[in-house]
């Protein structure tokens, strides 16, 4: 009972987490993306439990699993299988925080894994040990994987820690590691030759050495994980999406800020009421909420309540700089997208939308948020297209089929 509990965690943090940090200063695109393919995580077809690495082709609409052994059962022993969080940088795939249990020994423990996608090589770059567990945010910036994590000793590791956080850097294309003492934190990204820093009060910034620094109070939180814009950053500008509330409803309130790292100086307007969104090529994406109007789907049996739809199936852009909105796409009522992130990958938007489907558990209908399928919107040339999901997994795949 214990794994199945540990193994539904880590199915939830994959749901929540995401990567948004990119090796160059553009920041767009996201770090699982190779070869026309976005890598996402589903569920085992087996058993509905654990959780398998999927290539997804934004062109075809094809999606293969990323293992490339054909009798492979993606347990514990399969590095595609169950993983915390991945990112793909040029050929490798890094898995910074593989979670590893030996049922004979009882033994845990954490280590960081990269993959050669063209030699097939696999190789531990880092083990943890049971300090893996306390790892803090990842970001792959300038060609590097940077981590940090909490010490403790070898021989007690739930005592106190010993030795405080330790910041590294990855070399990913050299395969070498190295501690960076000298940073209490992790950067977000990279513009001419300083590294960004940002936490709950502040964004700041770094010569490449970790000095000079120089730091900015933040007027409105930032949603994380940020989602930045750095067009103007040759004038000193930066656009970001930060949050707040209604005093009187205690409503949400999302923001785009336009803030001048140099001097401070901001401006802000509020954004409509959404579910998700996208920062991309001076334009946010977003998926409406419509509160006053609503579609009745269905009834999810296994949740007991009816499934609505209020955002009248369409994604939306705004200019950051401010204007009107517009309808990119319209889908119709029928099509609900999901609070998964919206992906962006090479100029293209992945979207999931949801729909019903049999729970494994107690044979009822239920409503999963990816269950119908994923929608590519092309930023260029405004063509969309819908890849329904074929079989009655939820996100999941098979063997025998290429599709989800």
């Amino acid at each position: 009972m214990k794994r199945f509990a540990f193994k539904i965690l880590i199915v939830l943090l994959l749901i929540l987490t995401s990567c948004v940090n990119s090796d160059s200063a553009a920041a767009s695109s996201e770090n699982r993306y190779l070869d026309n393919c976005y890598m996402y995580m589903s569920l085992r077809k087996d058993d509905g439990i654990g959780a398998v690495l999927n290539r997804f082709n934004i062109n075809t609409g094809e999606v293969t699993v990323l293992c490339p052994d054909p009798l492979c059962e993606h347990r514990n022993d399969c590095i595609f299988s169950t993983v915390n969080r991945f990112y793909v940088f040029k050929n490798i795939l890094i898995l910074p925080f593989d979670y590893h249990f030996d049922e004979a020994t009882q033994e845990r423990w954490y280590e960081a894994v990269r993959y050669d996608f063209v030699t097939n090589e696999t190789k531990v770059f880092l083990n943890y040990g049971l300090s893996g567990r306390t790892m803090s945010d990842f970001s792959i910036v300038d060609g590097y994987l940077w981590g940090k994590y909490l010490m403790y000793e070898a021989d007690n590791p739930y005592d106190k820690p010993t030795e405080g956080y330790r910041t590294y850097r990855y070399d990913i294309i050299a395969d070498e590691l190295e501690y960076m003492d000298d940073f209490v934190d992790i950067p977000t990204f990279i513009y001419d030759n300083r590294y960004y820093f940002i936490n709950d009060i502040m964004i700041y910034s770094t010569d490449l050495s970790g000095n000079d620094k120089i730091e900015t109070d933040i007027p409105v939180p930032i949603w994380t994980p940020a989602q930045l814009d750095m067009s103007e950053m040759d004038n000193g500008y930066l656009y970001y999406i930060g949050y707040g509330s209604d005093p009187d409803s205690d409503i949400r309130i999302e923001y785009i800020i336009r803030i001048n790292l140099l001097t401070g100086e901001y401006s802000q307007f509020q954004l409509p009421q959404l579910w998700n969104f996208r920062i991309y090529d001076g334009f946010l994406y977003y998926i409406p909420v419509y509160d006053e109007y609503q579609y009745y789907l269905g009834h999810d049996d296994f949740k007991n309540k009816d499934i609505v739809n209020n955002t009248g199936g369409k994604l939306m852009r705004i200019p950051l700089s401010g204007g009107e909105p517009e309808t990119v796409i319209d889908l119709g009522d029928e099509y609900l997208p999901s609070y998964s992130a919206i992906i962006e990958v090479d100029g293209k938007l992945i979207v999931d939308y949801g729909g019903f489907d049999t729970h494994e558990m107690f044979g009822v209908m239920t409503w999963y948020k990816s269950g119908g399928g994923k929608i590519v919107y092309d930023t260029v040339s405004g063509e969309y297209a819908v890849y329904p999901r074929t079989w009655n997994r939820p996100g999941g795949f098979l063997h025998e089929q290429n599709v989800f």
